[in-house]
């Protein structure tokens, strides 16, 4: 199958995301051909932060408010816990649900739709403590769930990882948390991102001095196992992994950021093999104990931009999003090893894009970015690219 470098784009912002309110935040998912839009604002003339969940009609190309939660809030008390929501999608075998977290000043909620798109509210333990839910995936009976807290000047926040068994609808409420792995006692350290690949959940753990470690759960005896170390050779300068993504049933990492998400050092992009061995796709050169690595792309990628936020599989290919000062570029690829950027249509004639996030549909793949023109005015754009 050939991926083609340029797509048709359309512009699928919804009125919401044009609001003038002082604060907003938004997160973006896809099921099939439906798209799921979750945003939450603060308005300070009425004192009221409110929390949404759209969802886009394909043949009539409108959007439908799905559910709307309300809470009045001390506006002197607002810059102390500042705005957050994410949306997911999740398939549990023959069913798919969506799930939608906000947090923010006098809110905590968790809102689950089953397949008949009944909503209702479910009690994840330390959501009420200001932990969003930052991951939600399914793998061999059980949903997990990575919980971050908020972050402490230069540190990492705590995290949680959860989990339920299925079926869903019988245990929305009764959730449970996992051991830690071992490292996880340093005060330094946090899981920053989980993955369920070849039948086994791993989980990625920072650390700002000897460099991040993936670790796997063994399910039988959940006990976690150390699988990589040191940031995979480079120590501190790889100190956390950002992104994860399985391509041709390979795990494919970037690193780069720090606790604050800023980019100190440059990124990397590195390719995992069920044998626990690795490739360095994009990165520096080094010497490790298993012998000399050197990155298998050197073209592009990394020259412009210097942060790689998000990967994403889809159809046959796998998508990499960069940012740097110039704006927003967007890779793909059909190997793993020889990549090709996206021309993005739409965006080209802005002064800046800042990217926000990505989702795959059966439609197209769905950017959430913010653009800034030359006058200086920024306003967030939804762009389907087919």
């Amino acid at each position: 199958m050939t991926i083609a470098a340029t797509r048709i784009a359309l512009d699928l912002t919804p009125p919401v995301l044009y609001s003038s309110e002082e604060q907003c935040v938004s997160s973006i998912a896809a099921l099939g051909n439906a798209l799921y839009l979750a945003t939450c604002q603060i308005s300070i003339e009425r004192s009221t932060v409110i929390c949404t969940v759209y969802r886009h009609n394909s043949e009539s190309e409108l959007w439908q408010s799905l559910e709307q939660r309300t809470a009045l809030i001390d506006s002197s008390l607002v810059a102390e816990k500042p705005l957050k929501c994410n949306i997911f999608t999740l398939h549990t075998g023959e069913k798919a649900w969506v799930l939608a977290c906000f947090i923010g000043p006098f809110i905590s909620r968790v809102l689950v739709f089953s397949p008949d798109q009944y909503c209702q509210d479910i009690d994840i333990p330390v959501v009420d403590q200001g932990f969003i839910v930052q991951q939600l995936l399914y793998g061999d009976g059980y949903i997990y769930a990575l919980l971050v807290g908020p972050s402490q000047g230069s540190t990492f926040g705590r995290t949680e990882i959860l989990r339920t068994p299925t079926p869903f609808e019988e245990n929305l409420n009764h959730w449970e948390t996992l051991s830690h792995p071992s490292c996880l006692a340093k005060t330094r350290q946090a899981a920053t991102r989980i993955v369920f690949w070849d039948g086994h959940l791993y989980a990625s753990v920072s650390d700002p001095v000897c460099g991040f470690g993936l670790w796997m759960l063994d399910l039988p005896t959940r006990e976690w196992q150390p699988v990589l170390s040191h940031g995979l050779y480079r120590y501190s300068l790889n100190s956390q992994i950002d992104a994860m993504a399985i391509f041709k049933e390979n795990l494919y990492l970037s690193t780069g950021l720090d606790a604050n998400n800023r980019y100190l050092n440059t990124p990397e992009l590195a390719c995992i093999y069920p044998t626990y061995d690795w490739d360095l796709i994009l990165g520096s050169p080094r010497f490790t104990p298993t012998g000399l690595r050197v990155p298998l792309f050197l073209h592009g990628i990394g020259r412009k931009s210097s942060q790689l936020l998000q990967l994403i599989t889809h159809e046959e290919a796998i998508y990499l999003c960069c940012q740097s000062r110039e704006g927003l570029e967007i890779w793909f690829s059909t190997d793993g090893i020889d990549w090709r950027q996206l021309a993005m249509p739409n965006l080209e004639q802005y002064l800046y894009v800042h990217f926000l996030e990505i989702a795959s549909s059966s439609e197209g793949l769905i950017l959430l970015c913010t653009i800034q023109n030359i006058s200086g005015v920024r306003q967030r754009r939804l762009i389907l690219y087919r």
